[in-house]
């Protein structure tokens, strides 16, 4: 079925093919939290995750992913597989639930950023914001009742140890 919603609440196991050729096969689960590359990450999941365009750079405190606009300043834990990317472009991702309007208790870190918030859908039980970063569309899944205005600016949160790295070139998950 080309419909994803269909295939992750019926399948047990899915093929993602792009232009007929297979991406991935795995659970449902498996394909939304460990995507093999951009595509599936893009394509599983609504909203679909969001991209930021920017770089793995090092400080001294350890590596920090920096989108293309010096906005967004986040803290990476360093692993092997990411340590080669360091002053490299790399696409990070992040999914709607894992970007907040505040700091949830109990979580670990978070990396704040502004967002220019054009639009709300309100769907009773949950709102998703639509906000662009420099250009960037953002999708955040926000609270009920999170009382948000658009057009405005506000700071969101990302949940920092949720955030996928994608190579620039090949789109394969690093």
């Amino acid at each position: 079925t080309h419909d994803q919603v269909e295939a992750m609440t019926l399948g047990h196991r899915i093929a993602v093919l792009d232009r007929g050729e297979i991406q991935q096969i795995d659970t449902p689960q498996n394909l939304y939290n460990f995507p093999k590359n951009r595509f599936v990450a893009g394509f599983i999941g609504s909203p679909p995750m969001n991209f930021i365009e920017g770089s793995i750079t090092e400080n001294g405190e350890g590596l920090h992913f920096k989108d293309n606009s010096g906005q967004l300043s986040a803290p990476v834990a360093s692993r092997p597989e990411l340590d080669a990317y360091a002053g490299q472009a790399i696409t990070m991702g992040v999914r709607p639930e894992h970007i907040h309007a505040q700091p949830e208790k109990g979580a670990a870190f978070y990396a704040a950023f502004s967002a220019d918030i054009q639009l709300v859908e309100r769907l009773g039980h949950e709102s998703f914001a639509f906000a662009s970063l420099h250009g960037q569309p953002i999708a955040a899944r926000l609270g009920a009742d999170e009382e948000v205005r658009p057009p405005c600016r506000m700071p969101l949160y990302i949940e920092t140890g949720k955030m996928h790295f994608f190579d620039v070139q090949s789109g394969l998950r690093v």
